[in-house]
């Protein structure tokens, strides 16, 4: 009863601290929200619950293989018609991690609509696990003007393990002002 216990009380507070970093955040999207690349879907590599997605298995033999998770940036707060975007200052990435070897990638990503070219937009938000607790949250500076009149958006989410026992769910993306 002690250890259910404590698993909600964890489960709850880890819930109310990723609302509380999400503050300001003009787009978010939970993991199971966004959607996995072929590999991903092909390799029946990954799982998704409650809005998390994580490896499928933890069984010895289970994929290693890197799940890419693409998660569509629509609007971010103004008239994507209009053109003139919302300036964003910084991206996030929410998850648990707890091993070493573990890590969830977080990159903005335009699609010019003219000409089809992709390029990154700003760093890269990489979260990974650092000793002696979990790490939950990593957030890093990009400041980007959009343009939905000219670009698609989408940030692409890479989640890596190195042993097939390591848990890894990723909870949420966000662009935030």
């Amino acid at each position: 009863m002690r250890f259910i216990i404590a698993v909600l009380m964890a489960l709850i507070s880890t819930n109310i601290s990723i609302r509380a970093s999400n503050a300001g955040a003009v787009w978010n999207m939970n993991g199971s929200s966004c959607r996995a690349n072929d590999t991903a879907i092909q390799g029946n590599s990954y799982a998704t619950d409650n809005g998390v997605v994580d490896y499928r298995s933890i069984l010895p033999g289970a994929t290693t293989s890197t799940i890419t998770m693409y998660c569509p940036v629509l609007t971010v707060g103004q008239d994507p018609h209009t053109g003139d975007g919302s300036t964003i200052l910084s991206i996030g990435i929410s998850g648990h991690l707890s091993e070493t070897g573990t890590s969830i990638t977080a990159q903005l990503i335009r699609l010019s609509k003219t000409t089809g070219g992709l390029s990154n937009v700003g760093k890269s938000a990489t979260l990974t696990f650092i000793s002696p607790g979990p790490t939950f949250r990593k957030r890093v500076g990009l400041t980007h003007q959009f343009d939905f009149t000219m670009y698609f958006y989408y940030v692409r989410v890479d989640i890596s393990r190195t042993s097939s026992d390591q848990i890894v769910p990723f909870y949420v993306v966000d662009l935030s002002t």
